[in-house]
This record gives structure tokens, sequence and C-alpha cells, in this order.
């Protein structure tokens, strides 16, 4: 079955990073040129070794002083919700692994207020990346995404 408005939509992705200076501009941009959503990407650690990380080799080290250092997603779309009007807000993608799902859950709600309806919750079930480094596990991680999924919609359909 179509969707009701089944055109095509487009949206930004930000990677997180320090200053918020940079992340509030960008959104304020795509929400005014109209893009139809800002996803932030919810990672403890980048994918490039540090080695590698240097002007000669990786042009965006001109910019990024750190690979390692993310905000929190949660807390920076607090922050976009109130400098944006019209633009979806997201998180590209929330792993369910790592967080608590009653950590998820209550974020998200918030969210979905303080933006007034326009969170977008982007939840997947982790990569080795964002938990192996931290003594997180990855195992049994299809199973623990939908024990999580059960979770977050207990507590949301709860009173």
């Amino acid at each position: 079955m179509a969707r009701k408005d089944d055109r095509l939509r487009v949206g930004v992705q930000d990677p997180t990073r320090p200053p918020f200076t940079v992340s509030r501009i960008t959104a304020r941009i795509a929400d005014r040129v109209r893009f139809d959503s800002y996803w932030l990407i919810d990672h403890f650690m980048g994918v490039m070794p540090r080695g590698m990380w240097s002007k000669q080799l990786t042009p965006a080290a001109r910019f990024v002083k750190d690979p390692e250092e993310f905000f929190d997603p949660f807390v920076v779309l607090g922050g976009l919700a109130q400098r944006t009007k019209r633009i979806r807000l997201g998180t590209a993608v929330t792993d369910a692994v790592r967080l608590h799902p009653a950590t998820i859950a209550r974020a998200a709600l918030t969210l979905q207020h303080v933006s007034k309806g326009r969170f977008i919750l982007g939840i997947g079930a982790g990569e080795r990346e964002n938990t192996e480094p931290f003594g997180i596990p990855l195992t049994k991680a299809v199973s623990r995404f939908a024990e999580a999924l059960k979770v977050i919609r207990f507590l949301w359909s709860s009173r």
C-alpha cells in the first residue's frame, strides 16, 4: 500500500562533531532550504585509524582535530529542535545494544515533545566499532535489538 505522500524525501547527515556551531548553522540552513530531515550519527569513536588522521592523508583533518570526538546526538538534537521550525530530526542510528532501552525510550519521547513531533528514532542492532572497545559484547545483537524494541514500545504505550 502506498503512502499518502509518496514523494522523494531528501535529508542531510551531520557527523555530530564539535563545535556545536557547525551543526546549528547547517541545520538552520537545511531547514530554510526545505530539506526534509536532518540526521545525527550516534558513534563513540570514528572508523579512521589515528595514524591516517593527518592533513596530508585525510582532507577532513584540516577541519576536524580529533577523529574520535563525537557529541551525544540526543542532546544536540534537543538544541537543534529549538533552532529549527520544520525539518524532521533523527538519529542515524542509535544502537539498542550499547544503550538501555529505557534510556532510548525516554530520550526519544523527550525529543518528540521538544521538537513538536518532528523526531525520527533511527535505531539498530549495533556494530562492533561502538561496542567491543567499551567492553560491550556484540553477541545476540538481533535478539537483543528485538527485545529492546518490545521494551521501548511497552514504555511508550504504558500510562
